[in-house]
């Protein structure tokens, strides 16, 4: 905390539908859903909207169910290709929350 300057805001909002104006964010916290509500989540639109908010070198850090079905692994497929080259995997991580195997990406915008 004492390496913190100026104001830091936090905002609890839906990502799919920010009202925030775009390249004004700095770091995203996303707990992706777990289980078979992840099938609704439009991850590749999510991140659209995420990459317009983030600003060129933003961070977002994404929580989601592991294995080959799960969120987390859904969101790594798209990093990969949704925009191509916008986001680069700083870290992937297996985490357990609450006993259900998950796993933390920290990535960072790239480019425009």
């Amino acid at each position: 905390a004492a390496m913190l300057r100026g104001v830091v805001s936090a905002i609890v909002a839906d990502a799919t539908r920010p009202a925030l104006r775009a390249d004004s964010v700095d770091v995203v916290l996303a707990d992706l859903p777990y289980g078979g509500s992840h099938a609704r989540l439009d991850v590749g639109a999510l991140l659209t909207q995420l990459g317009r908010l983030l600003r060129h070198g933003g961070r977002m850090l994404l929580l989601g169910s592991s294995g080959a079905t799960g969120s987390a692994t859904a969101s790594l497929k798209c990093i990969r290709r949704w925009p191509r080259g916008s986001w680069r995997l700083v870290r992937e991580a297996p985490v357990s929350c609450g006993g259900i195997p998950c796993t933390a990406l920290l990535i960072v915008r790239s480019k425009r």
